[in-house]
């Protein structure tokens, strides 16, 4: 009997690390916020590049029209995303005992509003080639 559960134990031992890191185990991006809006301000920056790449051009295709009105409602979307956690990191961080990673708050409410103003100009570029997008 020992010599079944000692090898599974060696085994156990071995595979547990490599399934706890693919499993879902949280990194320290999982956990800042900075980390977390650079990320989705790299993906948003990217799928812009390739809507102006193919519609924001001379002789864009018809269907550009539609992927406007959806580009514009989704930094809409997005907008209202960022409004709504401002506000709930003013709310958090007004208490009379506010947590200790409100520290950090005004940090994180200027990358947030830089990141609204990129989305605007985003909104303005989109709206200025398909002015029905909006």
């Amino acid at each position: 009997m020992l010599k079944r559960i000692l090898p599974l134990l060696a085994l156990l031992a071995a595979v547990a690390p490599t399934v706890a890191l693919a499993g879902g185990a949280t990194t320290s991006a999982d956990r800042d916020p900075g980390a977390r809006l650079a990320a989705i301000e790299q993906r948003v920056d990217a799928r812009f590049q390739t809507f102006a790449a193919h519609c924001l051009v001379a002789n864009a295709p018809e269907k550009c029209a539609h992927v406007a009105a959806r580009f514009v409602h989704r930094l809409d979307a997005l907008q209202g995303r960022i409004d709504r956690i401002e506000a709930r990191i003013q709310e958090k961080c007004s208490q009379a005992s506010p947590p200790a990673r409100c520290a950090h708050a005004a940090d994180l409410v200027a990358k947030l509003d830089a990141f609204k103003s990129k989305l605007a100009g985003y909104e303005s570029q989109i709206e200025a080639k398909y002015p029905g997008a909006g």
